[in-house]
């Protein structure tokens, strides 16, 4: 009986946990000497059935940005080029040109999918920063980037976890 409770109560909330937009944004860091940095960011869309058209990073308002490239079919605010006088600071706005998933001739980053090309020189090392991200069908959302998982920390976390299986293996076998 209390199996079933439980899988019942699992079945709904992972229901309510789909209904819910999300977004994910991971970077990577470039240091590109003259206190300069470039960001390569990746967008994923985690949701089911609704399109991601737009993405707004957001800086601290000293952080002079400059757009170095975009995905195809996607412009930005500020644009594509070498940095304006005066420079823009504390923003990029970035969005899609075709409304539609790519599936439909559209541009927008499509249910499941994710799109990387968004990349940005910026005046300052900013790490996670905070982005906003645009659906179609459901209100924006907000988050915070992370960095892309380096090799080095998936291969040391692979290894602990192998490491911990063995052991285990071996203590199970010292018991029989």
């Amino acid at each position: 009986m209390i199996i079933t409770i439980y899988l019942l109560c699992f079945i709904l909330c992972s229901g309510l946990v789909w209904a819910i937009p999300m977004a994910d944004v991971r970077y990577i860091e470039q240091e590109l000497g003259s206190g300069k940095f470039q960001y390569d960011y990746i967008v994923s869309n985690n949701t089911p059935d609704d399109d991601i058209w737009a993405v707004f990073f957001s800086y601290d308002i000293s952080v002079e940005v400059e757009v170095f490239s975009l995905p195809d079919g996607w412009i930005s605010d500020p644009p594509i080029g070498p940095p304006t006088d005066p420079p823009i600071t504390g923003f990029v706005f970035t969005q899609s040109l075709i409304m539609g998933a790519p599936s439909i001739g559209g541009t927008d980053i499509g249910p499941g999918m994710s799109l990387e090309g968004f990349s940005f020189i910026l005046s300052d090392q900013v790490g996670n920063t905070d982005f906003a991200a645009y659906f179609s069908l459901s209100e924006p959302i907000d988050g915070v980037t992370a960095p892309v998982p380096e090799p080095a920390t998936i291969i040391l976390l692979s290894s602990g976890i192998l490491g911990m299986g063995v052991m285990g293996r071996k203590k199970m076998r010292k018991k029989k």
